[in-house]
């Protein structure tokens, strides 16, 4: 059993190396759905494995650290839904609370929590007022969540409203929450990790899977173009399952020295399929040696 996952291992591993630069062994894969659609699964799973591994290694004691930031921090206090309504009662309003972000704590996320104002609030104003990257709004009616640390990657300010319309009548604590928080350990704490992994395993993929439906399309027309009647779309999508692997590792090196240059994914990917499928197979030049009499 051993030698078998270390046999499979193996195998992936050379797949996981050839499928980075090795063009001629690219256009074979493209005729193999069977080994393309299974190293692509197994990749998917180390890359997800990869990528979220800085977050699950710090949930454990995310949780204890929120925990005892809930319960020293937090004053006491009881909020109701009701009606679509938030009520908080027992605290002080406007409520503020100030939660730093990173180790050094030069910016921070801004709690505030006002329902029993009649004013106008928007995050947003918060946020430009206060001079803070993120907003948290609680008021009345809705839930507001400003953000500019987002930026940096999307190009854009995250702005978004959640109504409490729909959300059912329900009644907490500051005490339930704290009880909430301390039950996230041992056991339930792995199953939560392992169901969030399968999640984002799913969704990766189903990204990645939709990702190739589209560039495939696109590839196809210009097989078409350029009379390459070979390149069908079928192989064109299992060639993309190989392909894929490339652009997803540099994406990967690129989020952990928090570098993200616009566009690069897709352009390495266009590049090397491009590459597999215009690439002339080598001529091999026949010498013969003269025999002598």
């Amino acid at each position: 059993m051993g030698f078998c996952i270390i046999f499979i291992f193996m195998k992936f591993f050379t797949h996981l190396h050839k499928s980075l630069w090795d063009i001629d062994w690219l256009k074979t894969m493209s005729e193999d759905r069977k080994k393309s659609w299974q190293y692509f699964l197994l990749f998917m799973v180390l890359l997800c494995a990869a990528i979220f591994a800085p977050m699950f290694i710090k949930m454990p004691t995310f949780f204890e650290e929120v925990q005892v930031y809930v319960d020293e921090e937090i004053p006491e206090f009881n909020a109701k839904f009701e009606s679509g309504e938030l009520v908080v009662s027992e605290l002080e309003q406007p409520y503020t609370l100030n939660i730093p972000l990173g180790e050094e704590g030069e910016d921070y996320v801004l709690v505030y929590i006002d329902t029993s104002s009649t004013e106008a609030l928007s995050a947003e104003e918060l946020s430009e007022q206060m001079g803070v990257e993120a907003v948290f709004l609680f008021v009345k009616d809705r839930f507001e969540i400003y953000d500019t640390i987002a930026g940096y990657q999307s190009q854009s300010k995250r702005h978004q409203i959640q109504s409490f319309e729909e959300i059912p009548d329900a009644e907490f604590a500051k005490q339930d929450m704290v009880s909430w928080l301390a039950k996230w350990k041992g056991l339930k704490l792995a199953g939560l990790m392992i169901g969030l992994f399968a999640l984002m395993y799913i969704f990766t993929v189903i990204g990645k899977l939709v990702y190739l439906l589209v560039w495939s399309l696109l590839l196809r027309v210009i097989a078409l173009l350029a009379k390459k009647d070979k390149w069908k779309y079928s192989t064109i999508y299992t060639l993309g399952l190989s392909g894929i692997i490339l652009p997803s590792v540099v994406l990967l090196i690129a989020q952990y020295i928090a570098f993200r240059p616009p566009y690069v994914y897709s352009l390495i990917f266009a590049v090397l399929m491009l590459s597999v499928m215009f690439r002339e197979p080598e001529k091999k030049n026949e010498k013969h040696e003269e025999s002598k009499s």
